[in-house]
């Protein structure tokens, strides 16, 4: 009995033993860093600007009104931001999220990126109508002539990016089950069927063709880029001359000159060239090997 109250006693002396580590806390978290969209979000990130009309005989056929639309669209970092990781302590590994653009924005920048494909090692990169182009953090126009499309903005206004994807493959889905459904029929039906006018496609399955989502950072590019070859070089210029002016090479080399302009090295130099010159107008030499009856 008396053993077993000394091994029950604790010794102060002796060090304390950590309890064995949890499976749990080894596993590293998921930490996420982005830009909290309250802080700002009465920040205004997109304004459009739309107008229709309508003429007597639209309204008397029941045909919907026409419209325009442009839109001036800004992409906050906390839409596009950064997921990051933490692998050991406080070192973090960042990806950013991506967001496909919808198909009238991955046409243009299609079309973008083809006019700056210039040098060989551009033509070995990937076509860039097989490419995905996302979001990223800037300014984007959209413009569309499309009355449903417009309509469809509007609701699309109050989603974020991810529930705009989500909403775009929901029609991708819709579409290609009713191009599949249109086929199966007509292939089926007799031939006086076929001939009768289908049932019409969904108002979204060309709706993009009438509008246009221009990235302004992309949009500019080809602009700038015919000057590149020529005002390329003006960089490495400006830093050379940068830094003979930070060296002090150009200051010696202005004392240098204004040095020799304050002896009387120039001046004397000017006088024998102004004497020759005169000797040379007052006896010209004469013409070696010319007539002389002439």
């Amino acid at each position: 009995m008396s053993s077993d109250a000394q091994r029950s006693q604790v010794n102060p002396n002796e060090p304390k033993q950590d309890p064995p580590p949890v499976l749990w806390n080894k596993i590293p978290p998921l930490v996420r860093f982005t830009q909290s969209p309250n802080k700002g979000s009465e920040q205004i990130d997109e304004r459009c600007f739309t107008y229709c009309w309508q003429t007597a005989g639209g309204r008397a056929a029941h045909r919907p009104p026409i419209c325009r639309s442009t839109c001036l669209r800004r992409v906050l970092p906390h839409e596009v931001g950064q997921i990051a990781f933490r692998s050991n302590g406080q070192q973090l590994e960042a990806g950013e999220r991506k967001y496909p653009l919808p198909p009238e924005g991955q046409r243009l920048m299609a079309y973008f990126s083809s006019l700056i494909r210039q040098s060989e090692e551009d033509a070995a990169r990937p076509d860039p109508e097989s490419r995905k182009y996302h979001w990223e953090e800037g300014y984007y126009l959209w413009t569309s002539k499309n009355t449903y499309g417009i309509a469809d903005k509007f609701g699309m206004m109050q989603k974020s990016l991810e529930e705009q994807v989500a909403a775009q493959h929901r029609k991708e889905e819709v579409l290609r089950k009713w191009q599949h459904v249109d086929e199966e029929l007509i292939r089926r039906a007799d031939p006086v069927t076929r001939s009768l006018p289908g049932k019409g496609k969904p108002w979204f399955a060309d709706s993009h063709n009438d509008a246009m989502l221009i990235p302004l950072s992309h949009a500019l590019t080809p602009l700038t880029a015919p000057f590149q070859n020529v005002l390329g070089p003006m960089e490495k210029t400006v830093g050379l001359m940068r830094e003979n002016f930070e060296s002090g090479a150009t200051q010696r080399l202005a004392g240098q000159i204004l040095e020799k302009l304050q002896s009387p090295e120039p001046y004397q130099i000017a006088r024998d060239a102004a004497v020759e010159m005169w000797k040379l107008l007052m006896n010209p030499p004469d013409d070696e090997g010319g007539d002389s009856s002439i």
